[in-house]
């Protein structure tokens, strides 16, 4: 316990050592305060963005280590909110897209910080979030809209609890590649589809109906823009395709 407190004491010292690469090992190095203590290393964290975000995003890659998903869930609300006060720090580190680049993110990273910011979010999601969401839609790049949706699409109802972040979402698109469009839009119809659903045989699931009526009355919402009606016409089409799928299969198990 003394080692401990010991080495965190030589970390904090560091951080404030004139040399800027020893002060950003330092920074990094702090991820390990942040995994034991995210109340009290956060804020030594956050008053790094403007300086180093690159050792920031680092130092949240450390805490994390190879389970994220653990890492916060073992978390409560109020060290959940520093975190995610840490990832939506602006402008200069937009949340987990620098991350990502600063980690240097496998395919299996991707996939595991895609299922962490969920958690960190909140459901629904909380003003933290949105502000972070609507940060990285208005000023984020490609990499980092495209990261930003397919996290989205592992939160329950994003689509239909969220309309006016969608919309921000979408309009987004105008400033990125074409390649990205469809996989945003993708993630973004995904969170609109309900799973882990139960049902009595010969009838819809009630989630699925009321998630397909919610998209429709969305989809005809005045003040949006075509391209968001588009979106949620196809997110109406994809849970009546889905609700017709499995009144399909209970026929056909009926029939055996």
């Amino acid at each position: 316990m003394r080692a401990a407190a010991g080495a965190a004491t030589i970390i904090i010292d560091a951080t404030a050592h004139p040399d800027a690469a020893v002060r950003d090992c330092a920074v990094r190095s702090a991820g390990a305060l942040l995994r034991a203590d995210p109340l009290g290393a956060a804020p030594l964290l956050l008053s790094f963005v403007p300086s180093s975000p690159d050792a920031v995003a680092s130092a949240v890659a450390i805490a994390a280590g190879t389970s994220p998903a653990n890492w916060v869930n073992a978390m409560n609300d109020a060290e959940r909110r520093v975190v995610l006060a840490l990832l939506a720090a602006p402008r200069r580190m937009h949340p987990l897209g620098r991350l990502l680049r600063a980690a240097h993110a496998t395919g299996l990273q991707r996939y595991r910080w895609a299922r962490v910011w969920p958690v960190i979010a909140g459901n629904p999601i909380s003003q933290g979030a949105s502000t972070a969401i609507s940060t990285i839609a208005a000023e984020g790049t490609a990499d980092e809209v495209l990261f930003l949706a397919e996290s989205l699409g592992n939160c329950p109802n994003f689509a239909l609890d969220q309309p006016s972040l969608v919309a921000e979402l979408v309009a987004a698109l105008s400033r990125h590649p074409t390649p990205i469009h469809d996989d945003v839009r993708g993630h973004l119809l995904a969170s609109g589809m309900p799973h882990g659903t139960s049902r009595t045989p010969g009838q819809p699931a009630k989630a699925n109906v009321d998630a397909r009526d919610r998209a429709e009355a969305l989809s005809e919402t005045a003040g949006m823009t075509d391209d968001v009606r588009e979106l949620y016409r196809r997110l109406r089409a994809a849970l009546q395709h889905q609700i017709d799928r499995d009144l399909d299969d209970d026929e056909r198990e009926a029939d055996r």
